[in-house]
């Protein structure tokens, strides 16, 4: 630490050591003992954890939550504009909220960008798409897929998320009512990204999330990261939307970014590229070397 940092003063700690510790249990274990002074938490550990006598501190509606529908260019359903909204109307993302991440979160109309990405141009007046299942029937017959069809969903272990493989079941259970069947495959989350740079996971299902952004020009880039043609990560590969992410990279005006983004907002809500879940909050657990923490809002809050 400097001895004198020009924003905050006086450094309260001299050091800082982080451990990558993929187990929640060893990380509880760690803070029980004081090897850990902080360490993430689940959601559904939080009343655990408090009752334990530990502080909990979260930043509230941190993370974007959704489900990708992988290489949507190729010859596979989810390249259907109305495969995609049935899928996104075959999911009950207020019980998957209550029961998938104890209620610490809100369905939000569509990933990348949460409720409070208003501030950066998001359209307020979009909503999350409603649980109809027999909407989402009629939708995949008017496809061709009456009987539905089947693909993979991939489960695998984060410590920024760990809800997923519960997510992927949930959301497997879902498509299973409308007919669509998603097999549940195991993955290493490295080797996972590496077949998503490869573009081996056609037509998959991909649980992911993102950290909420604020500012236009963040989410703009966010969302030239997950939907240009030439990403490495896309899910994606359309000629329109390629040009309002390099307009709004391009622009040099905060209130043309703002704009820009709204328009994408619209474009990748109404064609449903993919399956918002909402955004949840993020909990920190600590021991009493940290009696107050304010985590801000969202991902370059200071």
């Amino acid at each position: 630490a400097v001895t004198r940092h020009w924003q905050e003063g006086v450094p309260r700690c001299k050091t800082v050591t982080f451990l990558l510790v993929p187990e929640e249990s060893t990380r509880l274990a760690q803070l029980r003992t004081g090897e850990a002074d902080i360490i993430a938490v689940s959601r559904e550990k939080v009343p655990e954890v408090k009752a334990a006598g530990f502080n909990v501190f979260s930043k509230l509606n941190d993370q974007v939550v959704a489900v990708y529908m992988q290489q949507q260019w190729d010859q596979v359903p989810v390249a259907d504009k109305r495969v995609r909204q049935a899928l996104n109307l075959a999911l009950d993302k207020d019980a998957i909220m209550k029961f998938v991440f104890a209620g610490q979160g809100v369905p939000v109309p569509m990933y990348p960008i949460g409720s409070y990405g208003v501030a950066g141009g998001a359209d307020a007046t979009l909503q999350p798409y409603p649980y109809d299942p027999q909407k989402a029937r009629q939708l995949l017959a008017e496809a061709g897929y009456p009987n539905g069809f089947e693909t993979k969903i991939y489960a695998y272990v984060t410590g920024d998320l760990p809800e997923i493989p519960r997510l992927a079941e949930a959301v497997a259970d879902y498509l299973g009512k409308v007919g669509v069947k998603a097999k549940i495959t195991a993955i290493d989350r490295a080797a996972l990204s590496t077949k998503r740079q490869a573009k081996t996971l056609s037509g998959d299902l991909l649980p992911w999330s993102t950290p909420n952004r604020s500012v236009a020009v963040h989410i703009a880039t966010i969302i030239n990261a997950l939907h240009h043609s030439k990403s490495t990560f896309t899910s994606t590969a359309l000629p329109e939307l390629d040009q309002m992410i390099e307009r709004a990279l391009a622009a040099t005006d905060v209130h043309e970014v703002e704009k820009l983004v709204g328009e994408m907002h619209r474009f990748l809500y109404h064609h449903a590229h993919n399956i918002t879940i909402g955004e949840i909050h993020t909990n920190y657990a600590t021991n009493k070397k940290v009696p107050a923490w304010n985590l801000g809002r969202s991902l370059y809050d200071i």
